[in-house]
């Protein structure tokens, strides 16, 4: 059985069109997490990242029931050395569906966060913004947006950005990593945990959206002598 059949064989037969993006790439791994991540149900969305030896950027896209994080082996191993939550939710709390993590997971639990990582998980957070505002055409049009369909989406992407803020103030305190699940349970009030549990609700308030937005603007932009506090322990 080729590699690749064994990779089908792990992942299912919903897994066909996954197949023919994984057949034009050199992978080198991959790894199942997630919510689903024991789970064989038809219907339960199954997170992957994806480690290829072509020279490729970060992407993210959904096939069918798949989330899909691409990354080159330059990038993940450079993104294991950040302590970039990309690779270590995966390397934490997946199992391999291709190759051996053994090593970089190592990495990440006997190394220790700097002040260096905590500055980059900060500007990551950042660069996440500032994507999102521009790919909404601007701060106003982003607020407007909050009040359409589009609030999934731009969720996905406060989440996102909330989990960098959040890691870099815990590290900042005990740099020793962590989960964001355990982060979460440490820091039930923390935003990154109210924005994981607005997900899961489908929870689409506007109101509180607006006040989460006005909250991250100033987190990103200000940062006022509270603002570690604030990140992991609410307001």
């Amino acid at each position: 059985m080729s590699e690749y059949q064994k990779i089908k064989s792990s992942l299912g037969e919903s897994s066909s069109e996954l197949m023919k993006i994984l057949t034009n790439l050199n992978v080198v791994q991959i790894i199942r997490y997630g919510s689903n991540l024991n789970s064989d149900k038809d219907d339960c969305d199954i997170d992957l990242l994806v480690v290829v030896a072509d020279t490729i950027s970060y992407e993210r896209f959904i096939i069918g029931k798949y989330d899909l994080v691409i990354l080159s082996s330059v990038d993940f191993f450079e993104f294991v050395k950040k302590f970039d939550p990309i690779v270590t939710e995966p390397l934490l709390t997946g199992k391999t569906v291709l190759g051996n993590i053994n090593k970089e997971k190592k990495t990440i639990l006997e190394a220790n966060p700097t002040k260096e990582i905590c500055d980059y998980l900060s500007e990551r957070a950042n660069e996440i913004y500032s994507w999102t505002v521009s790919s909404s055409g601007g701060v106003d049009k982003l607020r407007l947006l909050l009040q359409t369909d589009f609030i999934g989406n731009i969720l996905d992407n406060f989440t996102f950005i909330a989990s960098y803020l959040a890691f870099s103030a815990y590290y900042r305190k005990f740099p020793k990593v962590i989960t964001i699940k355990d982060l979460c349970c440490f820091y039930p009030k923390s935003l990154v945990a109210v924005l994981r549990q607005y997900k899961k609700e489908q929870n689409f308030e506007v109101i509180k959206m607006e006040s989460i937005l006005e909250k991250l603007e100033e987190s990103l932009y200000y940062r006022s002598p509270s603002y570690n506090k604030w990140v992991l322990e609410g307001t």
